[in-house]
């Protein structure tokens, strides 16, 4: 499998309130939601609604989008990408070793 890409963060131009940020307290987004997977879809989410309601009740809206920052990892284990090829990830997992350059040539 190649390099895949998969989201780091998502914001509207508009920065959204912290996930910890409850009124008159204020926790680590990492104690809400301690996996990061699950904090980034609560942000995605947090990102909609916020679109959602700017296009509403704002007036004189151009544009409204949201953003995506995006990091390269395996697409079979999830390693950070460290490599220049698309195919192989430097023997990060058993999946990605199979892709080595050397034993696909054999």
């Amino acid at each position: 499998m190649p390099r895949k890409q998969t989201p780091t963060a998502y914001w509207v131009e508009v920065e959204p309130r912290r996930l910890g940020a409850l009124g008159a307290c204020s926790v680590s987004d990492s104690l809400l939601y301690p996996d990061d997977k699950e904090r980034l879809d609560e942000y995605r989410k947090r990102c909609v609604e916020m679109l959602d309601q700017i296009k509403r009740h704002v007036d004189n809206v151009g544009h409204v989008c949201i953003k995506c920052h995006t990091e390269d990892v395996c697409g079979y284990c999830g390693a950070r990408w460290t490599e220049d090829s698309d195919e192989f990830n430097g023997g990060c997992c058993a999946k990605d070793m199979e892709h080595e350059p050397h034993r696909v040539a054999k």
